[in-house]
């Protein structure tokens, strides 16, 4: 969890790179340095992380495990747009059943990505 929390911390910061003030900048740019270095990693694997691995099986066809469904999409991210690739994660992290509009636009969802990989 830590590593997610100094990704959004860098991003933030990264963010000021683009400051009209150049200490403000250089300050943000040694920042970056700073959190790269605690998190291990090297330039390019922060900018290009590896590949996930795809799940082998799709998903049900009736969606009645909807959490599957959900991480089959996020899997599949690349066929998504931003908007859908957030409402995806966000049904992922309920702890009920989404509604009947969100699992009807969740099964669109995962259509759309099936249809993607053929």
């Amino acid at each position: 969890m830590t590593a997610l929390v100094d990704r959004q911390r860098l991003a933030r910061v990264c963010g000021l790179f683009g400051s009209d003030h150049d200490g403000e900048a250089l300050a943000a740019a040694r920042q970056a340095e700073k959190i790269r270095k605690k998190l291990g990693l090297t330039w390019e694997e922060l900018l290009a992380p590896p590949p996930r691995s795809k799940s082998a099986e799709p998903p049900p066809e009736d969606l009645t495990d909807w959490r599957w469904a959900c991480h089959f999409g996020l899997e599949r991210y690349h066929s998504l747009t931003s908007w859908e690739l957030d409402f995806v994660a966000t049904v992922a992290r309920y702890t009920k059943p989404p509604s009947a509009k969100q699992l009807r636009i969740l099964h669109r969802l995962v259509a759309r990505c099936r249809n993607a990989a053929a």
